[in-house]
């Protein structure tokens, strides 16, 4: 989404506040209007009473609208922030990608090489690289996956919206699952690895599952409308 989006976006959240103090200040007038004066003065305190009441209590729905919606606002926002400094650092990332791994999908050979120390990586034109080229690869390639799990971790704490994310990025983050993935069971496989790594990109895996799920539904309800 734009810039020019999220501008009105920051404008909207201030729309529930000004609806609640327009309509408290609409009751107060209706109240003010419409009572029977005479009627206040000798009972004052009932009527005072009433009234508070009532003007509190449409005063806390409201406010409690607004800090839900004010909520949803920035979690939008944060959200589009987060996929377009992803989505920056992927371009860079892609450059080293894109010149010695398949566009598809790495290869079986490849990931081991990634994965593990002292192999040479042999990239997709059959080229042996040096180990700067491969500590290039493998850093860019971590930084895609550990920035989609990023994105993951924040959907599944309730801080992005997973519904905007997939929008803007379903098919990318597919995409670099899809290309990436026999490097992540190599690294989760691996009889070195630390605790933590076979569980790597969990969060990560969990998304893309979801975004299969949803996907395939609305195929299914695509044929069966049609």
């Amino acid at each position: 989404m734009s810039d020019r989006g999220l501008r009105w976006g920051r404008w909207v959240r201030w729309v529930p506040w000004v609806l609640t103090i327009g309509l408290a200040s609409l009751l107060v007038c209706l109240i003010a209007v419409d009572l029977d004066w005479s009627a206040i003065l000798g009972g004052a305190r009932e009527n005072i009473v009433f009234a508070t009441a009532l003007i509190a209590t449409v005063s806390l729905a409201f406010a409690a609208w607004s800090f839900g919606w004010s909520k949803l606002i920035e979690r939008r926002e944060a959200t589009l922030r987060a996929w377009k400094e992803f989505s920056a650092g992927l371009s860079q990332s892609r450059i080293p990608i894109n010149r010695h791994i398949p566009k598809d999908r790495i290869a079986p050979e490849q990931a081991s090489a990634l994965s593990t120390s002292g192999l040479v990586l042999v990239d997709r034109h059959g080229v042996q690289l040096t180990p700067e080229q491969k500590a290039e690869v493998l850093d860019s390639v971590l930084r895609v996956l550990n920035g989609l799990e990023h994105l993951a971790v924040g959907v599944h704490y309730s801080l992005y919206r997973k519904r905007i994310l997939v929008s803007i990025g379903g098919t990318t983050i597919l995409a670099c699952w899809n290309r990436f993935e026999p490097f992540v069971r190599t690294q989760r496989r691996d009889v070195v690895a630390k605790a933590s790594q076979r569980y790597a990109w969990a969060h990560l895996e969990i998304l893309k599952d979801d975004i299969r799920r949803s996907r395939k539904v609305e195929r299914t309800e695509q044929l069966a409308a049609s």
